[in-house]
């Protein structure tokens, strides 16, 4: 049994002989500048329950702008149980020379047996354009 709206965790393998499913999209504007774009997937399989979400943002104006969003994915397995929960922020100002400002942070949790957290941060400043 397998239900899904917009595909399937990134982790989950690709059941055969099904197509690849394109995530739900929602276009929060019609335009490339500002765009927002929202991402969501949900499927139920007879071992597991999968959802995810995904928000971009990307707007410019006077040659500096920002690109942005945030994300989480969850796979909960009943049989064995387990779980894989990741959440992940990201921004970055750029200008006419590039960009000048960089983050990243990402979290995954998986377990029960046994537990790991997992957590990534990176970020960049790029202070040679005030020179």
């Amino acid at each position: 049994f397998l239900m899904s709206v917009g595909g399937f965790h990134p982790k989950f393998p690709q059941p055969t002989g099904l197509r690849r499913l394109e995530r739900l999209t929602l276009a929060l504007s019609d335009s490339e500048n500002p765009k927002i774009i929202f991402e969501a997937y949900l499927a139920l399989t007879s071992n597991s329950i999968q959802m995810g979400a995904r928000v971009s943002v990307y707007a410019t104006a006077a040659g500096f702008g920002v690109d942005g969003g945030g994300s989480f994915d969850a796979l909960i397995q009943w049989s064995p149980f387990s779980l894989a929960i990741g959440f992940e922020a990201w921004v970055r100002i750029f200008g006419p020379t590039g960009t000048l400002l960089g983050a990243r942070l990402a979290l995954e949790v998986t377990g029960p047996q046994p537990w790991h957290i997992t957590r990534m941060v990176e970020g960049s400043v790029v202070p040679s354009i005030f020179m």
